[in-house]
């Protein structure tokens, strides 16, 4: 990175930093030279005015000066260019590509691509290079493709099963959180795929999280879906059996958002989902969410 002043806008960025480390992770920060040559290319090329991003970097340097001396954090300049930024975290990793003429994040024609190890596992590996734009944007900006098959004769054979979470939550005049997904265009309850470290209850809040920008608290348990007439195609080749738990919760901060996952996010009143496109089992969901029953399971 050069300066990422994106990442300390975060209030508690630095303090989760210094906590990780002291928790045994091994922290290395590379900040672009101030003095370097490449610092000054970048600047140019991004036709930012001289001494704008040197000047952005020391700015950045004042907000990390607390890391200094913290056992197990490292922070170094560098003098190289940057064609990508990339920044990873445990099994998760962001990329933010770079292109001439723009300033990063580049307003477009991508935003910075967000992965997680699951079908695109093997590609975690191959981004330690640099990717050209384009295929970024199409291939890990969120848009790899799924259909789902829901008692579908003609549906494709699973060749996998993941566990999944989704999150019921209304608000206080019964509006129920809904997002349009950017793989399939189709409206969803939040949700996605447990990751390794994480609970069940711990992945529903951050898929919801992710996709709306809402923080929620889980409160129960709405159903259990593993129903093999249901599975889901992706285009790397992918077919995966539902095996999904849909969880209750309540919103308790967070502002509406959308994300590489979500092109669209709202709270709307039940009595209007029928006009939204809504898989059958998403819906069967959403009623079961809506009757407060005992909890489902298949």
């Amino acid at each position: 990175m050069h300066a990422a002043l994106f990442l300390v806008e975060r209030p508690r960025f630095i303090k989760d930093l210094t906590a990780k480390a002291a928790a045994g992770a091994k922290i290395r920060l590379a900040f672009g030279d101030p003095e370097g040559d490449s610092v000054a290319l970048r600047g140019e090329e991004e036709q930012l005015g001289d001494g704008t991003l040197p000047a952005r970097i020391r700015n950045a340097l004042a907000f990390y000066r607390p890391l200094i001396g913290v056992e197990g954090i490292e922070m170094r300049f560098h003098n190289t260019t940057l064609y990508n930024s990339i920044f990873r975290f445990d099994d998760e990793m962001i990329i933010n590509t770079h292109v001439y003429g723009f300033q990063g994040p580049m307003p477009h024609p991508s935003t910075a691509a967000a992965l997680r190890r699951g079908p695109l596992r093997d590609v975690l590996g191959e981004l330690r290079v640099s990717l050209e734009p384009c295929q970024t944007s199409h291939l890990l900006g969120g848009s790899m493709t799924r259909v789902d098959y829901y008692n579908d004769p003609n549906a494709p054979k699973a060749n996998s099963i993941a566990v999944a979470v989704s999150a019921f939550i209304q608000d206080d005049d019964g509006r129920i959180l809904m997002i349009r997904r950017t793989n399939n265009d189709l409206y969803s309850i939040p949700g996605g795929q447990l990751e390794l470290g994480e609970t069940l209850a711990q992945a529903a809040g951050r898929e919801v999280c992710e996709e709306t920008g809402v923080d929620c608290e889980i409160t129960g348990v709405i159903g259990l879906y593993s129903d093999p007439s249901h599975v889901i195609a992706y285009d790397d080749g992918e077919v995966r059996q539902e095996f999904s738990i849909c969880f209750r919760a309540r919103a308790i901060g967070g502002a509406l958002r959308t994300s590489v996952e979500s092109n669209e996010v709202l709270w709307i009143e039940h009595n209007k989902v029928d006009t939204l496109s809504v898989h059958p089992s998403i819906r069967k969901r959403i009623d079961h969410g809506l009757s407060a029953d005992d909890v489902y399971f298949t």
